[in-house]
């Protein structure tokens, strides 16, 4: 780094941008000393330019053989597609690098983009919610994220993710600069692979619940035959010119008995999916929520969601069937997952906790997505009763008769801004 001055009274930071041992180029800062001073700040910054801009560089080696290629052009609207941008939200002017212009649909030439022509590309439906938050984020000079779609001249669809953060150099009129990237390509893969979980588990559940019926009907079909027989001889000896009183009460007890054996099978599988058929032990929460997040990792990734996590030290300690309450942990998780696919105005965060409240270990679990549906919540719990499209309503269901098998309780209630918090009670261990 080198300053000089020079003999109109301007200071000049210079560094040489180097990649591996090659010189690039220089990237230097000129200051007016009338104005403003060079300081030790400016020339990190400088620093920091100059090794981002050697990263740039090599990059653009390493793909410019690519960029003529067919594969390359029909891709070069795909996920990835990045640009930098800056505007000044005092005279609503932006600009940005080629790309930038390339992604909105203006040419190069003409100049800043005005706020008005800016405006005209975005989709009506997300227009509302952008202008919100780009207003919020300019009263409060806060950093940006959002992401919205673009109807672009011939009419494609793209949806675009911003983030940036104001340059405060100038206090009076600060500047909000940051980086724009295409992910429609992403945002299509992701509803994909949604759509194929989605479908993956509703096939499960009808497997699961086939099974189970077939299994009902195996197991009871020979009884039902049984009592049909057993019914149809009482009848006969009933409608006999001299009935025969004895017989039927003995075809009538032998309907009891098939009928009581009817049932203990019934209940016999039953007890297959309940407490009684599994293995109870002590264990802790904080491991089995632990478990939950780190097996719902890919998916809160691929989500974008922020995990907010605080586990209570006190010993939280449950007697239950650990895979039954992971699968219980899991299944809230998810709901909190697709209930936040939708938010675009804000980060989305999913906060889970557990705490002690004298002899019970609570389960926090809570999102800021869209919240729950009015009217009573009880009903989120009942069989069959769901609001995805195309859910089978099973899910909290089950959740519900897992934690009430171990004396717990399940609870949901709508959060104060945003979002819902469900939570789980359950007796704390001795």
């Amino acid at each position: 780094m080198r300053a000089l001055q020079s003999e109109s009274s301007a200071t000049v930071l210079c560094t040489p941008v180097l990649s591996g041992n090659a010189l690039r180029g220089l990237l230097y800062l000129e200051f007016d000393s009338s104005r403003r001073e060079a300081t030790s700040a400016a020339a990190a910054a400088v620093t920091l330019l100059a090794s981002q801009a050697a990263l740039t560089l090599d990059a653009l080696a390493e793909f410019g053989s690519q960029r003529e290629e067919p594969v390359w052009r029909s891709r070069s609207r795909s996920t990835g597609s990045i640009a930098t941008f800056r505007w000044n939200p005092a005279t609503r002017l932006a600009t940005g690098s080629p790309e930038y212009y390339e992604m909105l649909g203006f040419d190069p030439e003409g100049g800043p983009i005005d706020f008005v022509s800016m405006t005209s590309r975005v989709h009506p439906a997300d227009y509302p919610t952008a202008q919100a938050v780009v207003d919020d984020i300019v009263r409060r000079r806060a950093p940006l994220r959002m992401e919205f779609r673009i109807i672009l001249p011939s009419g494609d669809v793209r949806q675009l993710l911003w983030s940036g953060q104001f340059d405060l150099t100038n206090p009076v009129s600060p500047e909000l600069v940051g980086v724009v990237m295409d992910v429609t390509e992403l945002r299509a893969a992701d509803d994909l692979l949604r759509a194929a979980q989605e479908d993956a588990d509703r096939q499960l559940r009808l497997a699961w619940l086939g099974e189970m019926a077939g299994s009902i009907i195996h197991e009871v079909n020979q009884p039902l035959g049984a009592i049909i027989s057993s019914a149809d001889a009482a009848a006969r000896w009933l409608e006999r010119e001299r009935p025969d009183v004895e017989a039927a009460i003995k075809s009538i007890q032998r309907i009891r008995e098939i009928a009581h054996r009817a049932g203990r099978t019934v209940a016999d599988m039953r007890a297959l999916t309940s407490k009684s058929s599994t293995e109870i032990v002590d264990r802790s929460m904080n491991s089995i929520l632990g478990e939950a997040l780190q097996m719902s990792s890919a998916v809160l990734g691929r989500s974008d969601i922020r995990t907010d996590t605080a586990f209570d030290p006190n010993r939280p300690v449950v007697s239950v069937n650990p895979a039954q309450l992971l699968q219980v942990m899991l299944n809230l998780i998810h709901n909190a997952v697709d209930s936040m696919r939708e938010v675009r105005d804000r980060q989305r965060i999913l906060s889970t906790r557990t705490r002690t409240d004298g002899g019970l270990v609570i389960v926090e679990i809570a999102d800021n997505g869209v919240g729950l549906p009015g009217g009573d919540t009880g009903r989120l719990f009942n069989p069959l009763y769901t609001t995805k499209a195309g859910g089978m309503g099973l899910g909290l269901s089950i959740c519900r008769r897992v934690v009430h098998a171990y004396g717990g309780t399940i609870a949901a209630r709508p959060n104060a801004e945003f979002g819902a918090t469900f939570v789980v009670s359950l007796p704390r261990a001795e």
